[in-house]
């Protein structure tokens, strides 16, 4: 499994994996959908480019997730 629901005192929270960073990116955004009211991601309806910088790979992993968010929020 790429990704599991766990246990968090004040949210949801997932642990995630990967074998590379690009495919810890790609199960993150999995994983958000699935906690969100999308569930389990499938098959894309819609395709995007989304560009996101950080300073390190955490903060890359959160700018990638909040703009993932955003587009969920206000596009889709």
């Amino acid at each position: 499994m790429s990704f599991e629901e766990i246990e968090h005192t004040a949210d949801r929270a997932f642990r995630v994996q990967g074998r590379n960073f690009a495919e810890l990116l790609e199960n993150a955004a999995r994983a958000m959908s699935s906690l969100d009211r999308l569930g389990p991601s499938g098959t894309p309806s819609v395709v995007r480019t989304i560009e996101a910088e950080g300073i390190d790979r955490e903060t890359l992993l959160v700018n990638w997730l909040n703009e993932i968010l955003y587009l969920e929020q206000t596009l889709w």
